[in-house]
């Protein structure tokens, strides 16, 4: 059976054209009155997008009809294909269901649930004004890759207690998984999980007071694919879609007078302007793959055995069905939705909201270098770079905080 749904052809997610002026694509797919579009992940890579944010609740909270193991697809997707460098399985929470899923997913978040939140903000706020100090005095900087992406980076570590001679393997990995095109993609996919191997043996060996140990010392006992599935999850979940939505939401502070305006003047709460981010135009705008076991009638629309089903994250919550204020409203699905949800989103929003008032508390007169540009590709919004300039500032002295990390211990959960 083939997917057919009137009016709406085949909307490629991977080109540029898409990345420059989505929302146009998200109005023809709502247009077209449908809660599923045909779309292409890759070049001859076909998948289903849910477009309606009832739609996506259904599919997210019915594994049994769509569950998240893509490897029955994944046969008949050639080795080499860079798309299974964001699709393709390994064993972890993402990609299982039922008691399994439990199984796995129960060690994570109950490590991430030992997470104190006030260290937390004194472990960002460290990082945060040690980044700023780097460039303040030079009057412009790249926000992504002098700010974003190495506190986001720098604060993940020290939760998991990663060493450092593994990290930076780790993220070149994962940022050619997220960033690289063709077999570059998969190498970097293959780069991170090498390094995630030799971290979860390493910390098996050494135990401290961090995620990754407290995840060893629960009583599910992952075994060791399951235990680097984990890490994987949370460095995958954790680095590329929060340092998007950091450097995102700095970046409508800048170009959206209203949106910035009343950040800067406190009518607008940091945790807020999040949100509407994460309405408008969230960081991953389309995500949690879902796969089939049967043909599938759903709303009038036939799903093929197999093919992937993806959540239109960004379309989805902006679903013009969804009426109302959306100042305060969390009930967007940037986080996921059922079974799978984000388990670490009070960490996220609070990396997220430190970051963003600690720079705009130091550096309140910042300014686009240039016309922002967006990075092609079928599942992440992310910025090619995002370039500013302000009056040069000189901080005053600071003396750092002792290492915080979470305690790890044996947990009781099941």
């Amino acid at each position: 059976m083939t997917l057919f749904t009137p009016g709406v052809s085949r909307v490629k997610l991977y080109t540029a054209e898409f990345a420059a002026d989505p929302h146009h694509s998200y109005q023809e797919m709502h247009n077209s009155g449908s809660p599923l579009v045909p779309v292409e992940l890759a070049p001859g890579i076909n998948a289903t997008m849910a477009v309606h944010y009832s739609a996506a609740l259904k599919i997210l909270h019915d594994p049994e009809h769509f569950p998240a193991d893509p490897r029955r697809w994944q046969q008949k997707i050639p080795s080499a294909e860079p798309i299974l460098a964001m699709l393709g399985y390994y064993p972890s929470t993402r990609f299982c269901d039922g008691p399994e899923h439990k199984r796995v997913r129960q060690p994570i978040k109950a490590a991430i649930e030992r997470v104190d939140p006030n260290r937390l903000h004194a472990e960002v706020e460290d990082a945060a004004l040690s980044l700023i100090e780097s460039f303040s005095e030079n009057g412009t900087a790249d926000l992504l890759y002098d700010y974003s992406f190495p506190l986001v980076f720098r604060v993940l570590n020290r939760l998991m207690g990663c060493p450092a001679d593994l990290a930076g393997e780790i993220a070149e990995g994962m940022r050619l998984r997220f960033d690289a095109q063709g077999g570059e993609s998969v190498r970097g996919a293959n780069r991170a999980k090498t390094a995630f191997e030799q971290f979860a043996a390493a910390k098996r060996r050494h135990l401290g007071n961090d995620i990754a140990s407290a995840m060893i010392l629960h009583p599910h006992n992952l075994n060791a694919p399951e235990l680097v599935g984990a890490f994987m999850s949370c460095y995958g979940a954790g680095i590329q879609p929060l340092v998007n939505l950091i450097t995102n939401t700095l970046c409508r502070t800048m170009l959206d007078d209203r949106f910035g305006g009343e950040v800067l003047d406190g009518s607008m709460l940091v945790r807020d302007a999040l949100d509407e981010e994460l309405f408008y135009d969230p960081s991953m705008r389309a995500f949690c793959a879902r796969y089939p076991t049967t043909p599938i009638l759903f709303d009038d629309v036939w799903l093929p055995v197999d093919e992937p089903i993806l959540i239109g994250i960004t379309a989805c919550n902006n679903d013009p069905r969804i009426q109302g204020d959306r100042t305060g409203n969390r009930a967007h699905v940037a986080w996921g939705a059922g079974p799978h949800m984000c388990p670490a989103t009070s960490i996220a929003y609070l990396i997220a909201q430190d970051a963003v008032e600690q720079l705009l508390d130091v550096l309140p007169d910042i300014q686009p270098a240039s016309e922002p540009m967006w990075r092609a590709g079928s599942f992440q919004r992310a910025l090619e770079g995002l370039r500013v300039t302000f009056p040069p500032y000189t901080m005053p002295p600071r003396i750092p905080p002792p290492p915080i990390l979470p305690v790890a211990q044996s947990s009781t959960e099941a």
